[in-house]
């Protein structure tokens, strides 16, 4: 593989009068900054439930009346999982697409 920075030096490969730049390795995007499960004070029991859940790779329901924290501990459950292989990224990808939420949701 080879890089140009622009048309003319492409066109200058082309006719032979100049080489091309091999590009270096791509330096991944940073990822989206996460809230970390640190951050909750008290709730032990909770805070349990999500380390386990994600050592596991268990399944976990959140029941409870409003403004418990409920939403508070899902949004940091991500912190404690490892980020998606590039294959199982693209069938996360491909199940989106297929079901119509291909887009990211807000955080």
């Amino acid at each position: 593989m080879f890089g140009a920075g622009t048309l003319a030096d492409v066109l200058t490969w082309l006719a032979g009068d100049g080489p091309l730049d091999r590009p270096g390795p791509v330096a991944g995007e940073p990822g989206p900054v996460v809230p970390e499960l640190a951050e909750v004070v008290g709730q032990p029991d909770a805070r349990h439930a999500l380390e386990v859940a994600a050592a596991g790779g268990h399944h976990l329901l959140l029941v409870g009346p409003p403004g418990t924290g409920k939403t508070m501990l899902a949004q940091r459950i991500v912190g404690l999982l490892p980020e998606l292989s590039r294959d199982d990224a693209l069938q996360l990808a491909a199940v989106r697409s297929v079901a119509g939420t291909s887009h990211r949701p807000a955080r």
